[in-house]
């Protein structure tokens, strides 16, 4: 999985996109969650402490090597 940024007209917009191969062997994204614009993210207080929490969880997991 990662996050992909698009650019849509004057806006930056954030996904979550995960990468599969179809049966053909060709790779394929399916996106798992649309976060909405970047800018509007940064901005908003309750987003920034969540995207914080999730990182001390991920820092936290046994067997993490970053």
């Amino acid at each position: 999985m990662f996050l992909k940024i698009t650019r849509i007209k004057d806006f930056e917009y954030v996904k979550l996109v995960e990468s599969y191969r179809d049966n053909d062997g060709v790779t394929r994204h399916n996106v798992i969650c649309n976060f909405g614009r970047l800018d509007r993210m940064k901005s908003d207080p309750s987003f920034v402490r969540s995207i914080k929490k999730l990182c001390e969880m991920i820092e936290e997991t046994p067997g993490n090597e970053n």
